[in-house]
């Protein structure tokens, strides 16, 4: 790269393609752009949806849906093998692995670091560490951690040392326990989304959300991908279930239904008949009006406006109980 009046410019480029993610990129581009020795470029890459076979289907370019105050670099006019850039940071980790989607071939990790010195992989699926004991839990990560991203990049950043540990623990796990030390060096806590240190500001202003929100308590709730590959059928009857309390007590309640993306993303190919099952439900809670649907890119503003949450151990329920909110985990088996 070339050398500035105070020193050598470092070139990062940023490698996203779903706009709806970049919230969890945001404040470390801010951090990059913000420093006068790196040269911050944006480079959206284009994704496209997947057939049961593998088959590329429909191309999607999502370049206008990311902030207007961000120069963004067309895919076809930035090329890696000449400017070599520093660092290349990517998001979407699963290249072929993702059964319903995919980044251009090209743009694979592993095509990707032939043309820098430095791979960064930060990860936009957020994951809960598993509590011990839940081997489903585990066994959901090894879809979203053992993966073609993480494998190829020389650094992997996490939110917090528990989900740093995480990491650690189901690489290890796959790879062996002999490669624990290197993903001890490559897994590092970073945080990466939208500057959150003024979090108190934020926290000034929730019981006023909460209370503008509705005159009704408001309750967040979640169903995740894991509890449906765990328990199948009997996941969908207990939703079934949940579903006629939130009936039963609307006149007092509303329920804020925050969908676990993971299941439109993986479920469809995976278990059909399953998918099928969830989304009937899914359906009669929005004709049914039975609550409201949330599809807030930030959970933790979800979770401001909400008195209390039910469902499972999930982004979701961290948020509410870093508020010290009532939590209560759903059990399919009552």
């Amino acid at each position: 790269m070339e050398s500035g009046a105070s020193g050598p410019v470092k070139e990062v480029v940023f490698c996203p393609c779903m706009a709806r993610y970049w919230d969890r990129l945001a404040g470390l581009f801010a951090r990059y752009a913000a420093d006068d020795h790196t040269a911050v470029c944006l480079v959206v890459l284009p994704w496209f949806e997947k057939a049961a076979d593998g088959t590329l289907l429909e191309m999607h370019y999502e370049a206008d849906l990311f902030p207007a105050d961000i120069p963004v670099t067309h895919y076809e006019h930035y090329d890696f093998s000449t400017l070599r850039p520093d660092t290349i940071i990517i998001q979407h980790p699963y290249d072929a692995w993702h059964d319903t989607m995919s980044v251009h071939p090209a743009f694979y990790a592993e095509e990707l670091r032939k043309y820098t010195e430095h791979l960064v992989c930060v990860p936009y699926a957020r994951i809960t560490p598993p509590e011990a004991g839940d081997a489903r839990g585990y066994q959901t990560l090894q879809y979203f951690v053992t993966v073609p991203g993480v494998f190829a990049a020389d650094e992997t950043l996490v939110p917090d040392e528990g989900i740093r540990q995480t990491y650690i623990d189901a690489l290890s796990a796959y790879a062996g326990e002999e490669t624990r030390a290197r993903w001890e060096r490559q897994i590092v806590v970073r945080a990466c989304g939208e500057e959150t240190e003024n979090g108190s500001a934020r926290k000034e202003t929730e019981d006023a959300q909460r209370e503008a929100a509705s005159e009704k308590r408001r309750v967040l709730f979640t169903i995740t991908l894991s509890t449906l590959l765990e328990y199948g059928e009997r996941a969908v009857k207990k939703l079934g279930a949940v579903l006629n309390i939130m009936r039963e007590y609307e006149s007092r309640v509303t329920f804020v239904w925050r969908a676990d993306p993971l299941i439109g993303a993986h479920l469809p190919s995976w278990d059909a008949t399953l998918y099928a099952s969830y989304r009937a439900l899914e359906e009669r809670f929005e004709r049914e009006r039975l609550g409201e649907s949330d599809v807030s890119p930030d959970v933790y503003e979800t979770a401001a406006a909400c008195h209390a949450f039910y469902g499972d151990p999930s982004e979701a329920m961290r948020a509410c109980r870093e508020r010290k909110l009532p939590v209560m985990q759903m059990d399919v088996n009552v």
